[in-house]
């Protein structure tokens, strides 16, 4: 990724020095908006990447809360058969 805005620098620094040809300009500035294009499609096939990696860990820790729920400390405790109710409720 680094390369390629190295390379998008320099894209854009011959167009402007070739401005005056108008020809030049276009070339150059044709293969930095090339380059920058190159960035932001690396930069989304690694925010795909990250993002799956983050959501595969996610469902990991999801699995394993939910196998600790069945059959860890929790399940020495059992829930209650009905909601809280409070002593100064109306029954």
């Amino acid at each position: 990724m680094g390369d390629a805005a190295i390379m998008g620098v320099i894209g854009a620094s011959a167009g402007t020095a070739a401005i005056e040809t108008g020809v030049g300009a276009v070339a150059g500035y044709a293969f930095a908006a090339y380059q920058a294009r190159k960035i932001y499609m690396l930069g989304a096939r690694l925010k795909l990447i990250i993002s799956t990696g983050y959501n595969d860990i996610m469902m990991l820790a999801g699995m394993i809360q939910s196998w600790s729920a069945d059959t860890g400390a929790f399940s020495r405790y059992p829930l209650p058969n009905a909601a809280y109710q409070h002593p100064s409720s109306a029954a």
